[in-house]
């Protein structure tokens, strides 16, 4: 019984175990640091996923680039651009892309 309940705990903690994130941008306009914002929180608010940095162990790289595109939505600002995804590091070539939007706040 003790055993059984031993690799059951430790498959529990190596299943809940979040992955490390790493958020990369290109440049550092207000537009870009405002969509890595957005990306940062919905990372943070996940249990699957840790933000993470220094390129450790079954990372995922999110790469934001410096274009980033703005649309006004009433009293609040969208930013949205063509982010890359990978298990590769920063200057790995093979990257998955996805687009991503986030909302922002409101205009001032």
């Amino acid at each position: 019984m003790t055993a059984t309940v031993a690799i059951l705990f430790g498959a529990s903690l190596f299943a809940a175990m979040p992955t490390p994130v790493e958020i990369w941008t290109e440049g550092d306009a207000h537009e870009v640091q405002r969509l890595a914002d957005g990306v940062k929180s919905v990372f943070r608010q996940s249990p699957h996923f840790v933000l993470s940095y220094g390129g450790k162990p079954q990372t995922v790289y999110v790469y934001i680039p410096a274009k980033v595109s703005t649309r006004l939505a009433g009293a609040r600002v969208g930013y949205s651009a063509e982010i890359q995804i990978s298990h590769g590091g920063p200057h790995v070539a093979d990257r998955l892309s996805s687009l991503v939007t986030s909302d922002a706040g409101k205009t001032t």
